[in-house]
């Protein structure tokens, strides 16, 4: 990871200056800050923050809702999947992005640093080691014992995670290729002919998958008349979905990374 993409406001003095700050830290380093050129007589800011969206391993938001070039630009690094971490007032993040890696906006500039530091050390996962399963039961268990090493794995590689471990336990599983947002991931298939919807939600440790996510995966399984459902996610659930699966007729079952680890006993509920 050595691009970095930075969205912020111009009309800021403020970030302005903490932006320039991170910039001259990593400019004698391999890190690179892609900088966009502001010019307010420019019809075409958008496309060219896009091109460096594309090209940048990292994307960097001092986020501001009423700003509509950095929600634009937000949107478009959460298509591309890229990764990103917010900087801002945690209460002014949609409720819908508080499972992106979050820091919170200080004067200080060491403040921030240290935090995109220690994001970019967590990050070194390789890619390879989520598709070996000699490294699945060591990626788990250090996901247990380091909440910060868990929340810096992106949701493209928790789901690669957990499907090549289904698939390394000689499980029959099948990746969804219509639209991610469809309500499930992959199929499992049971050797009694029993299908399974598998849906992956990568959250941080401290969110919560709330009700609809559990009513967007029913409501799947019901139009593909599925025998059943399991969510699985690196954070926690609400109280109140535990209530609302068990006053439904469909069958779903909540995981958590301790049902990955504990992937054969798990599995055998499901069968």
């Amino acid at each position: 990871m050595n691009k970095i993409y930075i969205s912020y406001s111009s009309n800021c003095i403020e970030i302005e200056h903490l932006t320039s700050r991170i910039y001259d830290y990593y400019i004698d380093t391999n890190i690179k800050i892609l900088k966009k050129e502001f010019d307010k007589s420019s019809e075409s800011t958008f496309s060219s923050s896009t091109v460096l969206i594309d090209g940048c391993d990292l994307f960097i938001c001092f986020i501001d809702k009423r700003d509509s070039e950095i929600m634009f630009e937000l949107g478009y690094a959460l298509g591309k999947n890229k990764k990103i971490i917010l900087i801002g007032d945690y209460r002014d993040i949609p409720y819908d992005l508080k499972n992106l890696t979050y820091i919170r906006q200080s004067e200080d500039i060491n403040v921030i640093l240290f935090n995109i530091e220690r994001y970019l050390s967590l990050s070194e996962v390789k890619n390879e080691d989520f598709s070996n399963p000699n490294e699945h039961s060591i990626i788990l268990e250090r996901a247990v014992r380091e909440p910060n090493y868990l929340d810096s794995i992106d949701p493209i590689q928790f789901e690669k995670l957990v499907y090549n471990l289904f698939c390394s336990n000689g499980l029959n599983v099948e990746m969804n290729t219509n639209y991610r947002d469809s309500g499930y991931d992959f199929m499992l298939y049971t050797p009694t002919g029993k299908r399974i919807m598998i849906e992956v939600k990568k959250y941080r440790t401290t969110s919560k998958v709330s009700i609809s996510t559990i009513r967007q995966l029913v409501g799947s399984m019901v139009i593909e008349h599925i025998d059943a459902g399991v969510i699985i996610t690196s954070g926690q659930y609400t109280n109140s979905v535990s209530h609302f699966i068990n006053g439904i007729e469909q069958e779903v079952h909540l995981w958590t990374i301790d049902n990955l680890i504990d992937i054969h006993e798990s599995i055998q509920k499901l069968m």
